[in-house]
């Protein structure tokens, strides 16, 4: 059976980290720890695992787009773009 392409983060633990990545598998954790200490989720989130991320993929076959799009990215171009389109200067 193939992996559901959206998953509660409540169902989450960070056993599933090979699935949905890090970031997704702690936010799982910590929401199932935060309800079992009595704190309320204040709205449900969902995460997409990887599986659907590559099948999308593939799918669309723009494996060469998306390598040739990143490959000439820095990290200054990304965080100049980040800060004026939040009417920010950059930082260092």
């Amino acid at each position: 059976m193939s992996d559901p392409q959206v998953l509660p983060l409540e169902k989450l633990r960070m056993t599933d980290v090979a699935r949905v990545g890090g970031k997704n598998a702690s936010l799982g954790e910590l929401i199932s720890q935060l309800a079992a200490a009595g704190v309320a989720q204040p709205c449900t989130a969902h995460a997409s695992p990887a599986s659907a991320f590559l099948a999308a993929r593939d799918e669309a076959r723009e494996d060469d787009k998306i390598v040739a799009f990143g490959s000439f990215l820095t990290v200054a171009d990304v965080m100049q773009a980040l800060a004026a389109r939040g009417g920010r200067e950059p930082h260092g």
